[in-house]
């Protein structure tokens, strides 16, 4: 059977991946929906009585939207333009416990405290609730009333009678999130002065027609990724969207397509 465009239903999003220069920038496998909008202008000449006589198209665009079921953190750097290297991610780390003992005034930090914090300043503040009351503790150089000390080896030191049996004791400190937390992570960063970047954007999927099954795909050749975007964080799922401008491509004088979209199959699949 011949492939051409005629009949085909599309059933399924395959990915959508991001190119430049042959590096494979990002790939989204969970995609939802992806919608690739066309426009154009019509200015229109009137006669007689206002009678439109004549009309010029002109001023095609193309625009595109989607988005992920699940997030892309390439995706995510290429909309904020991060091109940093990879970091160490530093996150807040909150610690809390109940005191069992009143006698114990020493509690060891589960994690290190990160190497980028100032000395003195490991643990700003530890919080302490004993019943309905909540009480602020700064740190100092020894620990006394309303304060503790603080030790890379130890812990947080409280002064005597300043805990008691069933108090809760909470507190954060900023960890480095690698090997010796044993954990690790990434981290984007959206800076201020770097924008969204450009790519070739592929499309691919599953077409259907009358039980035979073929593959499609969109390429558009520049796509200027919008950098506004949300992520909404609720109780409920949230999706990865993104949006992009197709630009004409200026740089060839023989291809200057918003977009192509094409239906293929195995000879002996068709």
């Amino acid at each position: 059977m011949a492939i051409t465009i005629d009949g085909w239903a599309i059933s399924e999003i395959d990915y959508i991946a991001g190119f430049k220069a042959g590096a494979n920038l990002f790939e989204l496998s969970e995609v939802q929906n992806f919608t690739l909008n066309n426009t154009e202008e019509v200015k229109e000449f009137t006669g007689k009585n206002g009678s439109i006589i004549e009309n010029i198209k002109t001023t095609k665009g193309c625009t595109g939207s989607g988005s992920n079921g699940v997030l892309s953190g390439g995706l995510m750097k290429f909309q904020t333009g991060d091109d940093s290297e990879a970091t160490t991610p530093i996150v807040a780390y909150k610690q809390q416990f109940e005191v069992t003992d009143a006698s114990t005034v020493t509690y060891a930090l589960t994690k290190k405290v990160s190497s980028t914090v100032t000395a003195g300043a490991e643990v700003g503040y530890v919080y302490v609730q004993s019943g309905n009351d909540i009480s602020r503790f700064e740190q100092a150089t020894s620990a006394e009333a309303g304060k503790f000390s603080y030790s890379s080896s130890t812990g947080i030191t409280f002064a005597d009678g300043a805990l008691k049996k069933g108090d809760i004791i909470w507190f954060w400190y900023e960890i480095d999130v690698n090997a010796d937390n044993n954990m690790s992570g990434e981290v984007v960063n959206n800076y201020s002065d770097k924008y969204a970047g450009e790519c070739e954007l592929i499309v691919s999927g599953l077409a259907v027609k009358c039980g035979v099954e073929a593959e499609f795909q969109i390429r558009v050749p520049r796509a200027s990724f919008s950098g506004n975007w949300s992520l909404e964080l609720s109780d409920s799922q949230t999706a990865h969207g993104f949006e992009f401008t197709s630009l004409k491509n200026r740089c060839t004088k023989t291809d200057n397509k918003f977009w192509s979209f094409a239906v293929f199959a195995d000879e002996a699949t068709a």
